[in-house]
């Protein structure tokens, strides 16, 4: 099979005695790095999820993909990254009905997520890094075309597509600065950049910039813009607050992606926005679901009445809290303005971009470093509120609910930002199309 694009010639190549050996160091390594998670997990209570993990990744056996039809191979750590390559991989499909597709995710929560958005697609674990488990991985699925969302890159992984001149492709990359640099001090010790990624589709022009940096052929490196520009369209929100049985003209405040201790700030500022108006509405929706019980305290402490999403609708209850995954595009739906966690926390901010899509006014945090252009893009077209404390985002909440001008004006805002920047899913296409092989 002839790979147009790839630089490397069809089939699988001799096996390198340095690599090998290399490989057997790495899988000894990580062997280590195992026993020691789940003895560590067991010490502090955490075995069971440390043991699901092993399990998923490294002992459950690989489907094995039975047709002989190309395959393209689309990887994401997570939710985030996995949902991320929805328009990607439907836009894909459309254009090539004759390839298969496998989604691969490293979390449970991942793979959760990948059921719901790619019924047809073959879905399975990450194989974790073992020589032994990527080689029996690639056996099974015979890729034709890796897509790696964001980052998530290993070397065993990276050598095995390399061994069987398998095309790796990553996109809707973003680099720091500090990775940058911790990526340079690695440069003794690890080949950079893997000759097995092809090709780099970045975020913004910053990063494309700091992957040629590192080494990489100016060419292969192409700012296309960030995936999640690319989103469904929204459903109509009357039905949404239907589902959560809220009516028209309740104001809601939606907390989404929070972390600790992100909620007490959120909690108090629903206690100023409950000050003016008795009647408002939390919608609660913590990062990670495991959290639902000690969020769930928190709320409970505060003596305001709560239900779960999964238990909706619930047309009396002060707060909603979300306790599934995947819900959390369309329940944005019925939010009037959004603050968006993991940034008032040192986490690093997640998207605005899905509020933005549905017009909604949204509030951030000064922890930003994930997603620093594109806040700054909307922040640049006043399309965005940044605060830097509890205190601020509860000024932030009184206001925007007072002023239903501004809230209406920077929601406007936000979805043109969003408007003006799809067509990172074309780009990607094209990148994608280059690299197919023939057949």
């Amino acid at each position: 099979t002839g790979r147009a694009g790839c630089p490397r010639a069809a089939g699988v190549s001799p096996v390198n005695p340095v690599r090998a050996i290399a490989l057997v160091g790495l899988d000894a390594v990580y062997s280590v790095a195992g026993i020691t998670t789940l003895l560590v997990g067991s010490l502090r209570g955490g075995f069971a999820k440390a043991w699901d993990h092993v399990r998923r990744r490294v002992l459950h056996p690989i489907p094995v993909r039975s047709s002989d039809r190309p395959c393209l191979w689309v990887h994401g750590v997570s939710v985030g990254e996995v949902l991320a390559a929805r328009s990607l991989v439907q836009r894909w499909e459309a254009a090539h009905p004759d390839w298969d597709v496998v989604v691969s995710a490293s979390t449970r929560l991942g793979l959760e997520a990948a059921q719901r958005a790619y019924p047809g697609a073959l879905l399975v674990s990450y194989p974790f890094d073992f020589s032994w488990r990527v080689r029996a991985a690639f056996r099974q699925l015979r890729p034709d075309l890796i897509v790696v969302v964001e980052h998530d890159l290993w070397p065993g992984f990276l050598s095995a597509a390399r061994t069987r001149n398998v095309p790796v492709v990553l996109v809707n990359a973003r680099l720091s600065d500090h990775s940058s640099r911790r990526l340079r001090r690695l440069a003794p010790i690890v080949r950079w950049p893997p000759r097995s990624i092809v090709r780099i589709a970045t975020q913004e022009e910053d990063s494309a910039i700091r992957f040629r940096d590192l080494g990489f052929p100016p060419g292969d490196v192409v700012a296309t813009g960030n995936l999640k520009f690319h989103t469904p369209a929204p459903p109509e929100s009357g039905r949404v607050r239907a589902d959560l049985g809220l009516t028209d003209d309740a104001f809601v405040l939606l907390a989404s992606s929070t972390h600790h201790p992100e909620e007490e700030a959120v909690l108090d500022a629903f206690a100023r926005l409950r000050e003016a108006d008795d009647s408002a509405v939390l919608i609660m929706a913590p990062r990670r679901i495991e959290r639902t019980e000690e969020v769930e305290s928190r709320i409970a402490k505060r003596g305001w009445s709560l239900v779960r999403w999964s238990a909706c609708p619930a047309p009396d209850a002060d707060v909603i809290l979300v306790d599934t995954i995947g819900d959390l595009a369309r329940i944005t739906g019925a939010a009037d303005v959004v603050f968006v966690g993991g940034s008032l926390a040192p986490v690093g901010g997640h998207s605005v971009i899905e509020p933005a899509s549905y017009g909604k006014p949204a509030i951030i945090g000064p922890h930003v470093f994930n997603a620093r252009s594109v806040v700054r893009e909307f922040l640049d077209r006043d399309a965005l509120v940044q605060v830097d404390s509890a205190e601020a985002l509860a000024a932030e909440v009184v206001r925007l609910h007072a002023s239903g001008d501004a809230a209406r004006a920077m929601g406007t805002a936000a979805r043109d930002v969003v408007e003006e920047n799809r067509g990172a899913t074309e780009r990607v296409l094209g990148i994608l199309d280059s690299l197919a092989p023939s057949r």
